[in-house]
């Protein structure tokens, strides 16, 4: 990913490629003077220089580490994320409250498209596996615990009894299907077999690694 700057609105762009017109205000040219007061039209989507990609990753960074867990949660709306993507950023979230933040940076740091440069694909798949397998896990047994010390099975009356950032109130953040929805199924521990880790693993979106990136650079 490059970063780009608009001249029209001030917005940093992350982009594989230079965007034709700026994505947030569609501008695409901007007029711009020489000294005798001619005018030159440009475009609008420049790449950004190095002191303000600096400025701009240290801004970022700093507002990401000051977030709180569900700041972090609420977050997630920010990136164009699969359901499984989504699900599997809500568990890895979720598992790193119970775990060092060592550990969470040594896994991430082997995920990041920047450290895998000298790594085999199967080297950091198989990292991203055990990583996913491990905040699967955790959140399974969290939910299952709560219900049994909030005496409910249904989900979203044990989540009544505990804490906001509560494994039964991270579940009742899933996604469902239109279908599912309509119905009013309530969610239990299938929506979380339920999340295909083998796509993310395989295929992680650009957003998605965004969102890695960017939870990793808040760590480090």
């Amino acid at each position: 990913m490059a970063f780009y700057l608009c001249s029209a609105c001030y917005r940093f762009i992350e982009a594989e490629s230079q965007p034709e017109k700026c994505p947030v205000c569609h501008i695409a040219s901007v007029l711009c003077s020489t000294k005798s007061g001619r005018k030159l039209r440009l475009p609008a989507v420049r790449p950004a220089g190095e002191a303000e990609i600096l400025a701009y990753r240290a801004a970022v960074d700093a507002d990401y580490a000051d977030k709180s867990f569900l700041e972090r949660v609420d977050g997630l709306s920010s990136y164009a994320l699969s359901d499984d993507e989504y699900h599997i950023a809500l568990m890895l979230l979720f598992y790193s409250k119970s775990e060092s933040t060592e550990h969470i940076v040594h896994y991430l740091g082997h995920l990041l498209p920047a450290k895998r440069l000298c790594m085999e694909d199967r080297t950091a798949m198989a990292m991203a596996w055990s990583l996913y397998m491990s905040a699967k896990n955790h959140l399974t047994s969290q939910v299952s615990q709560e219900r049994r010390l909030a005496g409910e099975a249904d989900a979203a009356k044990a989540a009544a009894k505990t804490p906001p950032d509560s494994a039964t109130h991270i579940l009742l953040r899933f996604r469902q299907s239109e279908y599912d929805t309509k119905l009013k199924k309530p969610r239990n521990l299938g929506n979380i077999r339920r999340v295909n880790l083998k796509k993310v693993v395989m295929e992680p979106s650009d957003e998605y690694l965004r969102f890695l990136t960017e939870w990793y650079n808040s760590m480090v």
